[in-house]
């Protein structure tokens, strides 16, 4: 026979009562917001894991041309998906839908061309303020230093894919107040 405590408790039994086990977790703790925000999806599209590899999406301009920075990123433990971008193929984003691409990444970096800002750039400026996902805007040809909105960064591309990678981890940082 068991030897029980004065609460009634075996001991050695690997499962207490809950009544036992203290309080549970209140998920509606301010300082779990962030936490809460990250991994549990606002719709069912964006599913980020708390295990897994971050993901990154870059919207390239020209095919081919992410191969620095798609190697940075990997080489950092990213899993990285790329888009050819708004007015290559069917955006949902030109639709107004939501982009099961931007959902499905922690963050996106779109390229962005300042010498081509004329009606065939809008629907790319509209993939780089979409907000299912943190973005970066890499403006090409230019050396622009990184300037970070809340949920957005703009550097120039000529910084390479290191300071790219840089104001990535940044923003994603600053997004989770890490």
């Amino acid at each position: 026979m068991p030897t029980l405590t004065k609460a009634g408790v075996d001991p050695l039994d690997p499962m207490p009562t809950t009544d036992l086990m203290g309080n549970t977790l209140d998920l509606s703790r301010p300082e779990l917001t962030s936490l809460i925000d990250r991994y549990v999806p606002k719709s069912p599209g964006r599913l980020t894991s708390l295990l897994g590899r971050p993901t990154a999406l870059i919207v390239e301009r020209r095919k081919g041309e992410e191969g620095p920075l798609r190697q940075a990123l990997e080489d950092e433990g990213w899993f990285v998906k790329t888009c050819s971008g708004p007015g290559q193929h069917d955006c949902p984003i030109l639709r107004g839908r939501h982009c099961p691409l931007r959902e499905s990444a922690d963050a996106a970096i779109v390229f962005v061309e300042p010498r081509d800002i004329h009606l065939g750039q809008v629907p790319r400026l509209r993939c780089a303020a979409d907000s299912s996902s943190p973005g970066v805007v890499a403006v090409e040809r230019r050396l622009d230093p990184p300037s970070f909105g809340s949920s957005t960064a703009t550097i120039g591309a000529l910084r390479g894919p290191d300071g790219i990678l840089r104001v990535v981890s940044a923003l994603l940082g600053a997004e989770h107040g890490e």
